[in-house]
């Protein structure tokens, strides 16, 4: 009777973690059969695995049958142990994108859950990188598609469409970098002289005597910005950033500077903001990853029409 429960018991474990099996499949877009297969299943096995661990709520998500390059492994973890999170459709069905770098693909719906900071759940969805072997290149979360839809569309030739491309991949993995709490990848995103005006809302007593909430505002260079950071980053058990209604356009004479406009929220467990944020981004001659020169961010206590946020002309670009 005893062995007759532990077996019941194993079935009803074992029934419970094979029922949070998840599946994906291509609906276009990679037509090498024998890639397509690979991926397929080494994302069915990374959203299982997800599930599995969510159900658990384990530390970390396993790795067994997943095939992911060592770096994407490390940020990813890092992302889980802020930000860990379960998908709800069993069967996902989306299109390939190739991209500069190789392929994603996009809009794999998940719930994000932190119950121990009472903040509730929320709705995102995953973009997943892959190289040209298979292997997961990167875990993010997916900006707004019908946002991204719109940006690349508008790409006047052959290489303003891959550069608007490019930046909307680097826009992903930044803003993940502060979920991550990866101050390494900030700074290097940042040029080494880059411009940054960060800003904070704070309440103060106006002359009628009334609390009303004001902007606060510094200029600070790379390694202020990035000192600052490390303390938010310690002091504060999770930093949780989103972006929306993104804007890219190209700088009328220079063709390597882009400036990205998208509006921001920003939540810590004491402290809330929304704003907007403006990066300035420069394509090297060379080659190589484009840098952030300039960074702002305007409260939305300020901004009261679209002509209020800074523009490129309100910058010395050399």
């Amino acid at each position: 009777m005893r062995r007759l429960f532990v077996l019941l018991l194993t079935i009803t474990i074992l029934n419970s973690v094979w029922g949070q099996n998840v599946s994906f499949k291509f609906s276009d877009g990679l037509y090498n059969e024998t890639l397509k297969n690979n991926v397929e299943k080494n994302i069915s096995a990374l959203l299982t695995n997800i599930n599995r661990a969510a159900e658990q709520k384990a530390t970390k998500v396993s790795m067994n049958g997943v095939k992911m390059t060592p770096q994407a492994i490390s940020a990813f973890n890092d992302l889980w142990t802020f930000m860990p999170f379960r998908c709800e459709n069993r069967a996902n069905v989306e299109r390939c994108i190739q991209t500069v770098t190789g392929y994603q693909v996009r809009g794999i719906e998940v719930t994000v859950t932190d119950e121990s900071e009472i903040v509730g759940s929320e709705t995102r969805e995953l973009t997943i990188g892959f190289n040209s072997s298979g292997d997961i290149s990167g875990v993010f979360f997916s900006l707004e598609q019908h946002n991204i839809n719109s940006i690349i569309k508008n790409g006047h030739n052959v290489t303003d469409t891959r550069r608007r491309e490019e930046i909307l991949n680097f826009v992903e993995r930044y803003r993940s970098y502060y979920d991550q709490k990866d101050i390494q990848s900030i700074d290097d995103v940042f040029s080494s002289d880059a411009l940054i005006i960060t800003g904070k809302e704070v309440k103060r007593k106006s002359p009628e005597g009334f609390m009303v909430t004001v902007a606060e505002y510094k200029e600070q260079n790379k390694e202020e910005y990035i000192e600052t950071l490390r303390g938010i980053f310690r002091r504060n058990s999770y930093v949780k950033v989103t972006f929306k209604g993104i804007e890219v356009a190209q700088h009328p004479t220079k063709d390597s500077i882009y400036i990205v406009t998208l509006h921001q929220n920003w939540r810590t467990p004491k402290y809330q903001d929304n704003g907007y944020v403006v990066l300035v981004w420069n394509f090297p001659k060379n080659g190589g990853d484009p840098r952030i020169t300039v960074r702002t961010w305007q409260s939305d206590k300020v901004v009261k029409t679209k002509d209020d946020v800074f523009q490129l002309d309100d910058f010395k670009i050399y």
